[in-house]
């Protein structure tokens, strides 16, 4: 068996260990997900869960950690590669950017999840990534009136599409893949039925 079916083999078989969704989460069903805080209810699709399987996978060759790799993904670090091992690592000391500056503690970065859970079509899931440092209350308002501001500017590109509501949570500490960076999910629903709440929550 060559190298890319064992891996192809070995992440179907991860994917079976795992709670999977057949049918995409709608917004509804999520905000009583997110209220019972039944965090381990937010699943991907087979499909979904094979491609991030795999997607680790190829990180944990390459990366000394998920983290190292994250930082240079969402804040830009610089990297060295290990001499012994081969693998790429992020030297934290430095805290420094491709560009040779300085990243510094508190910096934070709103992207969009590469890898999102199964949801309805019109929901987008957005992580708010901090460095060093515990994201705040006020930091996750400002970070919603960001996504808000783009859904509504993209609105004028879409016609009938509407901007709807927005909720945040952080999972605890089982449930999160990448412990080392603090981060937010805040997920975002637009509808075409016109339907609109001014409500945030």
């Amino acid at each position: 068996t060559d190298s890319s079916s064992s891996s192809s083999s070995s992440s179907s078989s991860s994917v079976r260990t795992r709670q999977l969704r057949t049918t995409p989460m709608s917004w509804e069903e999520v905000t009583e997900i997110l209220n019972a805080k039944n965090f381990g209810q937010l699943l991907r699709s087979e499909q979904q869960e094979v491609e991030y399987q795999a997607y680790r996978k190829r990180i944990s060759r390459k990366w000394r950690s998920i983290a190292d790799f994250m930082l240079v993904r969402v804040f830009g670090f610089s990297s060295a590669i290990d001499e012994y091992t081969g693998k790429h690592f992020v030297k934290k000391d430095d805290a420094l950017s491709v560009n040779g500056e300085k990243i510094k503690v508190g910096t934070v970065r709103l992207l969009l999840n590469d890898f999102p859970y199964f949801f309805d079509e019109g929901i987008s899931h957005w992580c708010l990534w901090k460095y060093g440092d515990y994201v705040t209350v006020d930091e996750i308002v400002e970070a919603k009136k960001t996504v808000q501001k783009k859904l509504r500017e993209d609105n004028f590109e879409q016609s009938g599409s509407n901007f709807v509501d927005l909720i945040h949570w952080t999972n605890p500490a089982r449930f999160r893949s990448i412990s080392e960076i603090d981060h937010v999910h805040i997920l975002s629903l637009k509808r075409n039925d016109g339907n609109q709440a001014d409500d945030l929550r």
